[in-house]
């Protein structure tokens, strides 16, 4: 079964170096790109943007890394509700 762009994407990135401040993270739920930040913003995690990242094992010893846009932060949030 051949992989989605969206975890082709997030296969691109280097997992062991995440630069969480200064890249561009794809959502892995809809394939959404993060707004660039400025120097004067901090993080995507702020209020203002509501990027979320979730840590999960990948069942090497590591953890896989994810990125989701507001609107798909929402919608795992009820599903895991549910």
């Amino acid at each position: 079964m051949p992989k989605s762009s969206v975890f082709a994407a997030i296969d691109e990135l280097d997992q062991g170096d995440l630069d969480f401040e200064s890249s561009r993270h794809p959502c892995v739920g809809c394939a959404a790109v993060s707004p660039a930040l400025s120097h004067e913003e901090s993080s995507l995690l702020s209020v203002k943007y509501g990027w979320r990242l979730s840590r999960t094992p990948d069942g090497h010893g590591g953890h896989a890394y994810a990125w989701r846009c507001p609107a798909c932060w929402q919608k795992l949030k009820q599903r895991r509700s549910l």
